[in-house]
């Protein structure tokens, strides 16, 4: 049965607009919609990737005979990142001081905005340039508690709001990294240790969404908060390492007062720093929805091409995306060594590196469940160009690794998941 549509939809009128992400769990969006429906100061857009009829339904039931949202986006599939994606570049084109991404286990508090803009005009009075905004407030994602805000080190995805600028560098940085790589950045940027405040081990890979603080604070952004949580989870899970501070007294003592001026933190993003490094080579990441890449398409121009059968997949802590499939791998050498990043799942795989004529040179056997960066050079081969076929099993292909003098040769100048099969 097809999913219901929207009778009426509200025009855009307000300053601020909420992209509202749900995927069923219908309990949780019946609490947690019910807020933002109501909220004459925001722009409301749905985007749902609902699998069940009443998850699909939902949207429609609740605002039935009424103007409540500005639009609705069913069948955005892929996982959180595909939505987050989608999201910001759908609403990006408007003219919206904040763009909000909340998630549909977030219950907002009656005057959450109220707080948001409050935080926000005392850190732009303390001299900061704002770029970010959460009232969900977590003790170990804090960088330092000043009395009437935060300046936090990781808001998280389930409420962020980012000015237009912000969500230009937040796509343009889009990738994971490791706990290791955000508190090194972050040292030197501050000068100061966070490893014994948050919640995660420098081994840890972090989701994508511990990156847009960071990337904000690379371009001279900081993302504030009020001092206390004005949002709380009611989806169950059980956040030991953190907890949301409800009171004041509940900061970590090590946090009050750490930085109160913009002077105590420098902006100077590296010249890769929307390429993560691989986790097995010295080389950068260049992730598939950063990649010139063509999939099964006539034009033989992009730099990696992939014929055979293949679809996106959600990668929470490594790229965030890859395409598993069978088929052929062909990636143009442009200069010194590159390396694709392939994982072969439960059962292993077995590759064959091909010749111009067709020929295998060599075979490379991917065991189950492990990750490897597979090297190649031009001089190795006595070719520009690599050719892989999938012998048996399936790969996932994470990415290209390659140097910093070529990353760029490899990449999209924005990276985006459109080119990329569901």
């Amino acid at each position: 049965m097809p999913a219901p549509t929207i009778d009426h939809y509200r025009a855009p009128r307000a300053r601020v607009a909420v992209a509202y992400r749900t995927k069923d769990r219908t309990e949780l969006t019946r609490l947690t919609a019910a807020p933002l429906i109501d909220d004459r100061n925001i722009d409301l857009y749905w985007f749902d990737g609902s699998t069940t009829a009443s998850g699909q339904q939902l949207p429609a039931e609740l605002c039935a005979g009424r103007a409540a949202i500005c639009q609705l986006h069913l069948g955005v599939v892929g996982g959180p990142d595909c939505a987050i994606m989608y999201a910001l570049e759908t609403l990006r084109a408007q003219a919206y001081d904040y763009l909000i991404l909340v998630e549909n286990d977030v219950l907002l508090s009656g005057d959450w905005l109220r707080a948001m803009h409050a935080a926000v005009a005392q850190a732009k009075a303390a001299g900061f340039n704002v770029g970010g905004a959460t009232v969900r407030v977590f003790d170990r994602r804090v960088l330092s508690f000043n009395d009437t805000y935060c300046l936090m080190l990781n808001a998280g995805a389930g409420f962020i709001a980012l000015t237009p600028p912000a969500v230009d560098i937040v796509m343009a940085n889009y990738r994971t990294l490791d706990g290791e790589e955000l508190l090194q950045q972050i040292r030197q940027r501050t000068g100061k240790d966070f490893s014994a405040t948050v919640e995660f081990e420098p081994s840890w890979r972090l989701s994508a969404d511990f990156t847009y603080d960071l990337m904000l604070y690379l371009h001279g952004y900081v993302v504030v908060a009020p001092p206390v949580t004005h949002a709380r989870m009611i989806d169950g899970t059980v956040l030991s390492r953190v907890r949301l501070v409800t009171s004041a007294g509940q900061h970590l003592p090590e946090l009050r007062s750490l930085i109160t001026e913009p002077g105590q933190i420098t902006n100077d993003p590296p010249c890769f720093s929307r390429f993560q490094a691989s986790p097995l080579s010295s080389r950068l990441l260049i992730g598939c929805h950063q990649l010139l890449v063509a999939v099964n398409a006539p034009d033989a121009r992009e730099p990696v091409r992939l014929e055979g059968s293949w679809h996106r997949t959600w990668l929470q802590g490594l790229g965030p995306f890859g395409l598993t499939g069978a088929g052929r791998i062909s990636v143009s050498i442009l200069g010194s060594t590159v390396g694709l990043l392939l994982h072969a799942g439960v059962t292993g795989a077995e590759l064959h590196l091909l010749g111009s004529d067709g020929t295998r040179l060599s075979t490379t056997r991917l065991e189950p469940d492990i990750v490897m960066d597979l090297p190649f050079t031009a001089e190795g081969l006595h070719s520009q160009e690599i050719v892989l076929r999938v012998a048996s099993g399936q790969v996932c292909l994470i990415g290209l690794t390659a140097s910093a003098a070529v990353a760029d040769g490899y990449a999209n100048d924005r990276p985006g998941v459109s080119h990329l099969p569901i």
